[in-house]
C-alpha cells in the first residue's frame, strides 16, 4: 500500500477532520479506534497487532513503523 493511500484511509477510519493529515500528525486513539486500527491492519497488511502495541502509537508514523516500512510503497 502506498503511504498516501494509507494516510487517507486511516484519516477516514479515525474520522479525523483536520485538513492536513501527515505521518507526524498526533493521534490519540480511543479504545474503539484501537479496535478499528487492529482490524484495518489485519485486513490490509495481513498482520495481527495487539492493543498493547498500539498504546505506544502517537502518530501515523509510529503505526507505519509498527506495521513495518517494508509493507509500504513509497
Amino acid at each position: 500500500m502506498r503511504k498516501d493511500v494509507f494516510l487517507s484511509e486511516l484519516k477516514e477510519l479515525l474520522e479525523i477532520d483536520a485538513p492536513v493529515f501527515l505521518e507526524e500528525t498526533p493521534l490519540n486513539l480511543t479504545s474503539i479506534d484501537t479496535l478499528s486500527v487492529m482490524v484495518f491492519v489485519d485486513e490490509n497488511f495481513n498482520k495481527q497487532i495487539k492493543a498493547k502495541d498500539l498504546k505506544n502509537v502517537n502518530s501515523p508514523h509510529d503505526l507505519i513503523q509498527l506495521i513495518g516500512q517494508e509493507n509500504f510503497n513509497h
